[in-house]
């Protein structure tokens, strides 16, 4: 069986045993599901965080508008100080 994969497979024996084996390919196989689903789940959280990214770039843009066109007609918008 083990002649089949061609990856060699750490033992503290002087040769592997199959269940030393099959302890290693079902670890490996573990360690890829884990990299997919942490690759998955970056791509959501970068999907969101774009997703947030752009509806609080267009609430920015509107409220500067806003801000513009209350300064066009002569009104005034207070300052806040952020100190």
């Amino acid at each position: 069986m083990a002649a089949m994969f061609d990856r060699s497979v750490p033992s503290s024996k002087s040769t592997s045993t199959e269940p030393d084996f099959v302890l290693h390919i079902t670890f490996d196989c573990w360690c890829q599901e884990g990299q997919r689903l942490v690759s998955y789940l970056q791509g959501i959280l970068r999907r969101q965080v774009d997703i947030e990214y752009k509806a609080l770039k267009t609430k920015l843009q509107d409220m500067l508008n806003i801000e513009k066109q209350i300064i066009q007609t002569g009104g005034k918008v207070p300052q806040v100080d952020i100190n």
